[in-house]
C-alpha cells in the first residue's frame, strides 16, 4: 500500500465529512459506519445497506456518483478499502470524533492509515487547531 495515497485518499474523505458540517450525515455515521472500495482504476465504490422488514439485511456496491456497480466486485482486486465512523468522545456526548481508516489488499489491513478529528456536537466545529 502507497502510504502517501492512502493518507490522501483518508484526509480528502474526512475533510469532505468534517468541513461541509453535515449533520446528517455525521449523525448517520454515529449509527452505521461508511464501507467502500476504490478500484485500481481510482473509482471509487460504497456499501449500501439494502433494509427489507422481515428479512436479513443486503449490501449493494455502488459508484460514489450514485450509478449502480452491478459488474463490479471487491475479488475482482480494489487498491483501497475505507471505513468511515464516528463516535461520542465520552458519556457528556459534548464532542464527536470522526475516524476514517484507509488499507490497501492483503497484508495492509492489518495495519490501516487512520485518521481522526474531533468535533463539538453542538455546531460541528473542530475541537482545537484541526484540518
Amino acid at each position: 500500500m502507497d502510504k502517501k495515497l492512502a493518507a490522501q485518499v483518508a484526509e480528502r474523505k474526512l475533510k469532505d465529512i468534517v468541513s461541509g458540517k453535515n449533520r446528517e450525515r455525521i449523525m448517520n455515521l454515529l449509527e452505521e459506519s461508511e464501507h467502500g472500495f476504490i478500484t485500481k482504476e481510482g473509482v471509487e465504490y460504497v456499501s449500501e445497506t439494502i433494509k427489507e422488514e422481515g428479512e436479513k439485511d443486503r449490501y449493494i456496491l455502488k459508484k460514489s456518483s450514485g450509478a449502480d456497480a452491478n459488474s463490479w466486485n471487491p475479488d475482482y482486486g480494489y487498491e483501497y478499502q475505507f471505513e468511515v465512523n464516528a463516535f461520542y468522545e465520552d458519556r457528556t456526548k459534548k464532542q464527536i470524533r470522526v475516524c476514517v481508516s484507509v488499507d490497501g489488499d492483503g497484508w495492509s489491513s492489518f495495519s490501516p492509515l487512520i485518521i481522526d478529528e474531533i468535533l463539538n456536537s453542538h455546531d460541528l466545529s473542530i475541537v482545537d487547531g484541526g484540518l
